[in-house]
């Protein structure tokens, strides 16, 4: 009797497994909603969740769709941004380090080798530099442009308007720019209110309870001095 109980429990458990496996992703979210603690193990549960979900992968996706759009651009119109001829550079290899990074972020995603996915990670590492670098020149020819750059017009009193950029260049990697810009500041509004929650939650582990003489007469039972005097 004991060994078909065990494995009746065994058996159960492993479709549990295999239900956990074919769960969805608002099925997993509201799973981690009931089993978190709080909104910091809440938050955290939900980022590991996304990254492996197809959520994760669409989100990588759109990440290498942008470069791939950027690059196009970059090399169609690459002589059209007399203003600065660095602007179309700039979109590019800034398109082609997007390319690289996202391709190797969607292998890391479908790679169960640990010693290879730290291999790809490392990778990342001169990727991110070398992107870095690009960013912050980026910076000073998109936004050094701004003042002079003229969107419209190519030709100026019949000649080449040296101040041109065609407007598909110059908006795009301006656009870029900014969009990194707002994701920083978005990164760190995430950060503030989870240190934030994190402290709260914090304080109110620590926060001791304080058993003053109200609350001991208050939990004393009806009639618990009168049995006393008697005894």
């Amino acid at each position: 009797a004991v060994v078909s109980t065990q494995s009746g429990h065994y058996g159960r458990g492993g479709g549990d497994v295999e239900d956990d496996d074919n769960k969805g992703f608002w099925d997993r979210a509201r799973e981690a909603k009931r089993n978190s603690d709080g909104i910091v193990s809440y938050f955290i549960t939900m980022v590991s969740i996304t990254s492996v979900t197809i959520i994760g992968t669409c989100c990588i996706i759109t990440a290498a769709v942008i470069p791939f759009v950027a690059v196009v651009i970059g090399i169609i119109k690459f002589d059209q941004c007399p203003a600065n001829s660095m602007i179309p550079v700039y979109l590019i290899v800034v398109g082609v380090l997007g390319m690289i990074s996202s391709f190797l972020s969607m292998t890391q995603q479908v790679m169960d080798d640990e010693k290879k996915k730290k291999c790809l990670g490392c990778l990342q590492c001169p990727v991110s530099f070398i992107w870095l670098g690009f960013f912050i020149a980026g910076n000073f020819w998109v936004f050094g442009a701004y003042a002079k750059v003229d969107t419209s017009h190519k030709l100026k009193a019949g000649t080449a308007n040296p101040n041109f950029c065609d407007p598909w260049v110059y908006w795009f990697a301006f656009a870029l720019i900014v969009s990194v810009y707002a994701f920083l500041f978005l990164a760190c509004f995430l950060c503030c209110v989870l240190v934030f929650a994190l402290g709260r939650t914090t304080h109110e582990e620590e926060t001791p309870i304080v058993d003053t003489e109200a609350n001991k007469e208050s939990k004393q039972p009806p009639g618990g001095e009168a049995s006393t005097s008697k005894e």
